[in-house]
Parts: C-alpha cells; sequence; structure tokens
C-alpha cells in the first residue's frame, strides 16, 4: 500500500487536478448501446447552478449524460430524480469520495459560478475556462489583497494529499493583524485541511526561503554566478543572477525536438567556493509553464473521455503500473540538480514542480566538495519550467526558528463570519474547508509583534487536495483504453503545446473566474 500511495502522487506531475480512488478498475466499461460508463461516484455541475449526483456512476451518449442521477436545485432545498441530461446545460463533471463527503449538506456545499452570478460569467468563459491548479492565495499590502501563492499545487486527489509551504512576500500586518484573502478562481473543487502562518524571525542581512520538504532555511551573503551556460551554448547567467523581469526558459527548436524524442534541457552553473566552505543554500525563484496544463488537458483527459473519471479515482491502485508511472515521473518531471562524477554527473538534490501561476522561491541545502569551483548541472524537461533566478550562498547564518500562527477569525466573500472555520483549518485532522468556484473568503491572524533588531519574513502553510471538473467536450470524445506513463504522451504534448502556446498563455490568466468579494 506504501508503493501504491507513492504511485499515486505521481499523478499529480502531468495534472493540476485528479480524483478519489474507490475500487480497482482501469477503464470505463461499455454497456448498454455500447456506450462508455465510469463507475465512480459523480456531480454534475449545471449551468443554472443546480447539480446532479450520480452515486453508482454514469454513462455518456448521444449528446447527453445518461444513469439514475438525483438532481438539487440552486439553493439545494429541493431534489428530484432524472435519468438524462444534454451535455450543452453542463458545466463540468467531479467526482468524489463518499467518505470525505458525508450528507448532502456538505457534498453539495459548493454552489458553482452559475449559482453564484447567474447568467453573468457567461457561458462562453465557462466553457474555455483553463485557469487553475489549485487555491490562490492573496496577502494583504496594506490597500489591497496581492497574489503570493498557489497552495498544494499537485495534490490532486485524497490519497495524495500533500502540504505545501510558500513565501509572502507582499502582505503586512495592519493594527497588529495580518490578513490573507484565499480563493478558488477555477472549476475545480478544494479541501482545505489546514491552513496557518509561518513566522521566521532572523537578522537583516539574511532572508529566509522554505524547502521542498516543508522546512525553511536561511540564506546569507550570495556568492558570484560565475558561470550559467545553457544546453545550446548560451551564456544565460545574466537572466538568471537576479530576481527581476528577465528568466531562462527553452527556446522553440529545442521543444519542438521534444515533439520528436523526450531529451532534457539544461543549465550547467559554476560558482567560486570560499575558503573553509563545508555547505551551500542553493536557492531557486521558477514556476512551471503550461506544457503540465496541455499534458492534462489534451492529451491525458481529453483522449480519455468519460474513462477520465475511473482512471483518475482507481488508476493508482494496481501496484506494479503505479511503480511504472512513479519510476517514469521520478525521471522525467521536476528540477533535477546534478553533480559531477567521474566522466558523467550524479543527482545530488531534486525539486518538484510548483504549479504555473505563481513564480516560486525554494531552497536546497548541499554538501560542498573540497574544491575551489561549485559546479551543478539543473536538469529538466525542456519547456517545462521557466528560471528565473539562481542563487548560492555558502555564508553559516545559523537555524532558523519558526513560530505557527492560526488564524482568529474567517469570513466569506460577503463578509458573513464563519467561526467554524478557524477549527477547521487548525490541524490536518480530516476536517476539510470545502469551497467551489467563485469562492472567497478572508482570514485574519494576531501575529506576535516583531524583535528588536530582527526581520520577519511570512510563510503559508497549506494542506488538502483537489479535485477537476472534467469539460463536456472532454466526455463527449471516444475514450481511449487507458492513460500510459510512456514518452508518447510526452511528445503528444510537446506539439499541442508548440501549436497553441501563445493563445493559451494569454488565455490562461484571462478565463479566472470572478470571486465574490465583500472588500
Amino acid at each position: 500500500m506504501r508503493y501504491a500511495t507513492t504511485a499515486a502522487a505521481v499523478l499529480l506531475v502531468v495534472c493540476s487536478c485528479a480524483f478519489v480512488s474507490r475500487t480497482p478498475r482501469l477503464v470505463p466499461r461499455l454497456e448498454q448501446d455500447g456506450l462508455p460508463v465510469a463507475n465512480s461516484p459523480a456531480r454534475v455541475h449545471m449551468l443554472d447552478g443546480s447539480v446532479v449526483v450520480y452515486s453508482s456512476g454514469l454513462s455518456v451518449g448521444h449528446g447527453a449524460i445518461l444513469g439514475r442521477g438525483v438532481r438539487y436545485d440552486l439553493l439545494r432545498q429541493n431534489s428530484m430524480p432524472v435519468t438524462t441530461i444534454p451535455l450543452e446545460s453542463v458545466v463540468g463533471v467531479e467526482s468524489y469520495d463518499k467518505h470525505t463527503n458525508v450528507g448532502p449538506g456538505i457534498a453539495l456545499a459548493p454552489v458553482g459560478v452559475a449559482g453564484a452570478y447567474g447568467c453573468a460569467v457567461g457561458t462562453v468563459l465557462l466553457l474555455k475556462a483553463i485557469f487553475g491548479s489549485c487555491p490562490t492565495v492573496y496577502a494583504f499590502d496594506g490597500s489591497d489583497y496581492a497574489l503570493e501563492a498557489e497552495a498544494f499545487s499537485y495534490s490532486i486527489a485524497r490519497f495524495v494529499e500533500d502540504r505545501d509551504l510558500d513565501r509572502l512576500d507582499l502582505g503586512r500586518p495592519v493594527d497588529g493583524e495580518y490578513r490573507l484573502m484565499v480563493t478558488n478562481e477555477a472549476l475545480e473543487t478544494h479541501y482545505i485541511n489546514s491552513l496557518s502562518l509561518t513566522t521566521v524571525d532572523h537578522a537583516i542581512d539574511c532572508e529566509a526561503l522554505p524547502t521542498d520538504d516543508g522546512r525553511v532555511l536561511l540564506f546569507g551573503q550570495p556568492g558570484t554566478l560565475a558561470r550559467a551556460t545553457s544546453r545550446d551554448g548560451h551564456d544565460v547567467s545574466r537572466l538568471l543572477a537576479a530576481r527581476d523581469s528577465g528568466w531562462y526558459e527553452t527556446d522553440t527548436a529545442q521543444v519542438r525536438r521534444l515533439s520528436d524524442s523526450v531529451g532534457r534541457d539544461w543549465v550547467d552553473i559554476a560558482v567560486p567556493v570560499p575558503a573553509n566552505a563545508r555547505t551551500a543554500c542553493l536557492a531557486f525563484k521558477f514556476r512551471n509553464t503550461l506544457l503540465n496544463t496541455v499534458l492534462l488537458y489534451d492529451a491525458t483527459l481529453r483522449q480519455l473521455g468519460l474513462g477520465a473519471l475511473d482512471w483518475m479515482a482507481e488508476g493508482a491502485t494496481d501496484v506494479f503500473s503505479g511503480l511504472r508511472l512513479r519510476n517514469w515521473y521520478m525521471k522525467r518531471f521536476g528540477l533535477h540538480i546534478l553533480a559531477p562524477s567521474g566522466k558523467g554527473f550524479r543527482e545530488v538534490a531534486r525539486i518538484r514542480d510548483t504549479g504555473p501561476i505563481c513564480w516560486h522561491e525554494v531552497a536546497v541545502e548541499l554538501r560542498v566538495q573540497d574544491r575551489d569551483t561549485l559546479r551543478l548541472r539543473l536538469d529538466f524537461l525542456p519547456g517545462n519550467l521557466a528560471v528565473d533566478w539562481v542563487g548560492v550562498s555558502f555564508e553559516d547564518v545559523g537555524t532558523p526558528k519558526n513560530r505557527t500562527v492560526y488564524c482568529d477569525r474567517v469570513e466569506d466573500g460577503d463578509g458573513t463570519p464563519l467561526p467554524e472555520a478557524c477549527g477547521m483549518l487548525r490541524a490536518n485532522d480530516g476536517r476539510y474547508f470545502i469551497t467551489g468556484p467563485s469562492d472567497c473568503y478572508y482570514l485574519s491572524f494576531r501575529p506576535a509583534p516583531v524583535p528588536a533588531g530582527k526581520r520577519r519574513t511570512w510563510f503559508v502553510r497549506t494542506g488538502g487536495y483537489y479535485i477537476e471538473w472534467l469539460r463536456p467536450d472532454w466526455l463527449a470524445t471516444e475514450p481511449a483504453a487507458r492513460f500510459e506513463p510512456k514518452d508518447a504522451s510526452v511528445m503528444r504534448a510537446a506539439v499541442l503545446w508548440l501549436n497553441k502556446k501563445t493563445e493559451m498563455e494569454r488565455q490562461f490568466f484571462e478565463t479566472r473566474l470572478p470571486v465574490r468579494r465583500a472588500r
């Protein structure tokens, strides 16, 4: 089971959303009239704000969703049985876990975009919506809320629920109160298990950075990036030397080669090592491109059609296929940090993908060999990452002391207090704070004053998972047998990415769903 769960986690790389396990069945059944049938429990969200619950699965055919369902109205007060609903009236379909959602009051909590806005959002926006990959977190900067983080970016199902730690750079306390705004701006359902602040007070001349495993490292005086050379031989040191508006991203020619065979891109860096240095703090500012989104939406979910419900819910329960998927994931994705070894390189660290919405800063501590220059190779899938900054510090600035601050007030988007939410967000205890599209919540914290002579760095620590809504046109696709963790999937995504890159980058943020904000 440990291997199966680990294998399930690798699904997070190929998508920003997924579904929950029930029983092992990898492909849709073909039943009456040859129509594909999904066996996972599902909720169908309608354009009028109503929800149809199919507790025993559903099928799709003849332009409609078929099965024994119960339809709840906009206010979730009345219900009626249904057997057929036209696809043209559907916003999206999501899988759900019967064990997580107990009772219709919880199971149907997300009212949906149409319920929130009637027809104001517009059918065109809903059908084109591609923005998303998790809850978005905004910090109050004294005048408004600024986008800071995307929480648990690849926790795509309950059985791969995880925790994230993201640095907050723009927020500041006002009258002793630190405020966050947490939103759902995508066609997703978010299950937030915990959310708190972490504060680190440290010397003014260093900074604090999160690690990939949820710790904090202090980054002291930076060393000089003597060399940074891309795989094609270009000097990219100016792009990586500072956190600014210039970053390194694989050129189109390499991504085009990726459509023929899966290779690697890399940047070789060299940094002079001070005498007596024993460790190095290696820091990055980076984010994912939308290549992962294309891989999820176009090369996986659209290809699987209705079969995506069962694949995402149940496909990781087989140990052998899960191990194969894990090996493929570990090899292909993330940021691999390599060090010279003999005639080649060996991996000394790896940082997982972070998502396409926000720039993410992260650090890793490495041992330094007895040499005058630290040489490393930063290795990644072509076109998958944009890297804005690479920093190295050899200064020993000590170990930080972290403090946790829990929220003492939660309000919804209309400003209504939700006193029970504070307890739900306090710990990873299985009590989920559930949000739907266009939801917005304000969280307030009362941290202790900053000690004299110290600098404070703020972090948001989150735990949970989320589930993507399948679009109607995905369900109408003739289902493929199953998704295979093979390079052919990456190659197919690369072709699609090249064809739609410019338009998709523009459309991604334009299809962010508006939220109900009280202020």
